[in-house]
């Protein structure tokens, strides 16, 4: 994977032959901290001394951190956007941004979500192929265990399959059919038609590259979510849909520059009424931050108490909402907890 990214690399450095100074220095950038990782992975030896783990450790770390923050740089500045990259889809990869900080980043006094986390890191817990170290937060002890081989696996995979998107966007033309196509499907499933055809259609529209991008990801999602509204149909549910198809035209309008408004359906009163909730609690906003992404380290103790404060004022929407969201958590579903938590958004929004 290593040396087909290199390879993709260089393609896209000669497909942009671009004087940008910027650009020049996203390239020089991972090129060096590639060559950074392959020293890791050929010097990670059990002979070195504490001293030397550690360092090591602490370099392999910051190097992925920097690789991923030049990634969406290399993204902004040749797109505009961000959407071409979904690394904030890839676990391994989400979770590093939390293990940098905990272990590199701000070890003895972290404030996490408006909590102080504190990481403990052992010397002798640092192995030829892994690491592990306790993280402290509201008197509560994780262990947590790292894999090297997971982290720079999953940066590796992510990043040829954003290197391959983002060179057929350099290369090929732009495709404004999609807008055309998504907005179709907007209005035919706001009408209650059937949309599993036309999502399909969309999804065979859309190139190799554009496979392995946020946009084709999306189509996926909303096609899941589709096939559970037919099995039961709920408001809240349709809204969820809706406003992932909403977020899709956003997505393909960002990448193709394209101007367009777009109106959303009207929030389904049992939403409305867990806004409400939050409007009368407000003490409790905050944890809504915590609740997109299940690995977030306060995302169970966040849903927990938002859960417990609406069962003692006997507020079945937010119970039922939260408890639905928890749900996909246990059942390791990414995809809905964050489909289900992200309309939350739009309390924050309108705040």
């Amino acid at each position: 994977m290593e040396n087909k990214l290199t390879k993709e690399l260089i393609k896209l450095e000669n497909d942009l032959n671009s004087s940008s100074y910027i650009l020049k220095s996203c390239f020089n950038t991972l090129n060096n901290n590639h060559c950074a990782i392959d020293y890791f992975i050929a010097s990670n030896e059990s002979t070195k001394e504490k001293g030397e783990k550690i360092l090591d450790l602490y370099g392999l770390l910051q190097v992925l951190f920097v690789c991923i923050d030049t990634l969406y740089q290399l993204s902004y500045k040749i797109t505009s956007s961000k959407n071409f990259i979904n690394i904030n889809e890839n676990k391994a990869l989400r979770e590093l941004k939390y293990i940098r900080n905990d272990v590199v980043g701000h070890p003895t006094n972290r404030l996490v979500d408006k909590h102080i986390e504190y990481a403990i890191l052992n010397g002798e817990d640092i192995k030829d192929d892994c690491f592990s170290y306790h993280i402290y937060f509201d008197g509560n002890e994780t262990l947590k265990n790292v894999k090297y081989k997971d982290l720079i696996d999953a940066y590796y995979k992510e990043a040829y399959e954003f290197i391959c998107a983002i060179d057929s966007y350099v290369t090929s033309a732009q495709t404004t059919y999609l807008i055309d196509d998504i907005i179709n499907i907007y209005n035919a499933f706001i009408n209650d038609k059937d949309i599993r055809v036309h999502l399909s259609m969309l999804k065979k529209a859309c190139s190799k590259e554009e496979q392995d991008s946020r946009i084709f990801k999306k189509i996926n999602l909303i096609t899941r979510l589709f096939k559970d509204y037919q099995k039961e149909s709920s408001s809240t549910l349709r809204y969820i849909i809706s406003y992932q198809i909403a977020k899709l035209v956003e997505y393909v309008c960002t990448a193709e520059n394209i101007k367009q408004t777009f109106k959303m359906i009207r929030m389904p009163n049992s939403l409305k009424k867990v806004f409400e909730f939050f409007d009368n609690n407000k003490e409790l906003v905050e944890l809504l931050n915590n609740i997109y992404d299940y690995n977030h380290p306060l995302f169970t103790s966040s849903i927990d108490h938002i859960i417990k404060a609406a069962k003692r004022q006997k507020n079945h929407n937010v119970i039922d909402y939260f408890s639905t969201i928890q749900e996909y958590s246990f059942k390791h579903d990414k995809d809905y907890v964050y489909a289900y938590s992200i309309v939350l958004k739009e309390y924050k929004n309108k705040r």
